[in-house]
């Protein structure tokens, strides 16, 4: 799942939406990882969180965007001893806010200063 909520279910799927997306809007991009968190679900699952830096996204009027910070959680499976992705979610870090709000379009908003 996206940080929009674009929701594929197929690996198809998948391996389609990030085949244009990567030779399109974040062709450039560089993607660095930061802090990683690991959790074993026994010996042969994991749930792994890491939060990603993001930069060089196309913008839609093909100049450079702002770089942006995401968080993305995975959860695992050891078969044969190679770790496989079962489900990915990719979380955009919104700095000052607490969520968002649907007012005439979606919006982030913070109540911690009322």
């Amino acid at each position: 799942m996206n940080v929009v909520g674009l929701w594929w279910h197929r690996r198809e799927d998948i391996a389609r939406a990030h085949g244009y997306a990567l030779k399109s809007f974040f062709a450039e991009t560089q993607l660095r990882p930061g802090v990683i968190r690991v959790r074993p679900l026994g010996a042969d699952h994991a749930v792994v969180h890491c939060r990603f830096h993001l930069s060089g996204q196309m913008a839609p009027d093909g100049g450079i965007a702002g770089d942006r910070q995401t968080v993305m959680s995975f959860v695992l499976e050891r078969r044969n001893n190679v770790w496989l992705g079962l489900s990915a979610q990719n979380t955009d870090v919104v700095p000052g806010t607490e969520t968002h709000v649907n007012a005439d379009g979606f919006a982030p908003a913070d109540y911690r200063g009322r």
